[in-house]
């Protein structure tokens, strides 16, 4: 059964701060200035942090991280296991954030990608992300 296949079966779950460290090592294999486990312990008491991911049994698929700020919610991370990676996970971890966006009546979501970030550009623009502007 291909990756694709099994995600099929695969809730996307709410992370918990047992999940911490898993959140936290993938966050050390996708970006360059990765969050600590400190950081995520924290955002994690805060009543607007959102953290939810696709487990495996044996680990991470990916995660995506929010701040749900009334109107607005904004993705602050999302992180697919680099041998993941063009096989849904990202689809399947936006497709949950805009539907929580839609069930709590927020009215837009926004993120920042790197220009250079082709990749995760050509996921969004797949999910009908459109560009607003360029920091």
């Amino acid at each position: 059964m291909s990756a694709k296949q099994t995600l099929k079966h695969i809730k996307v779950e709410t992370l918990t701060p047992t999940d911490i460290p898993a959140v936290a090592a993938l966050e050390r294999q996708c970006f360059s200035s990765p969050w600590d486990e400190k950081l995520y312990a924290a955002a994690l008491r805060q009543p607007y942090f959102r953290l939810w991911g696709l487990k495996f049994s044996d680990g991470l698929a990916g995660y995506v991280s929010i701040y749900h700020l009334g109107a607005e919610v904004e993705i602050i991370n999302i992180a697919v296991a680099p041998a993941l990676r063009r096989q849904g996970v990202g689809a399947r971890l936006l497709a949950h954030v805009r539907a929580e966006a839609v069930a709590s009546g927020a009215e837009r979501i926004i993120l920042e990608v790197r220009r250079g970030n082709a990749a995760a550009i050509a996921l969004y623009t797949a999910q009908g992300f459109k560009a607003a502007g360029v920091r």
